[in-house]
């Protein structure tokens, strides 16, 4: 088990992220997406490693973040939208 510590602002960030995607998925949150992904997966992918499924046990405003939009990479300009690595299609 692995447990990151998270504060107010972090908090703030997981609001945000839930109100845009319920109105639009555009690059605006596919970068606030990556940044999410960055800050709760990339510590513990060497502990995902290739395992087919991950349990999540969020706790307060994480548990509005629907993880599984989560994704790796942000989309820019020129991006391959097949390149875009999202949680979901990793396990």
């Amino acid at each position: 088990m692995q447990r990151i510590q998270i504060d107010s602002s972090f908090n703030q960030k997981v609001i945000d992220y839930y109100i845009d995607i319920k109105s639009s998925f555009g690059s605006k949150e596919l970068l606030a997406s990556a940044e999410l992904y960055n800050y709760l997966i990339s510590p513990i992918e060497q502990i995902i490693g290739d395992k087919n499924n991950l349990i999540i046990l969020p706790d307060g405003h994480l548990n509005y973040l629907p993880f599984e939009t989560l994704c790796k990479t942000a989309i820019t300009r020129g991006t391959n939208h097949q390149q875009i690595i999202c949680l979901k299609n990793t396990l």
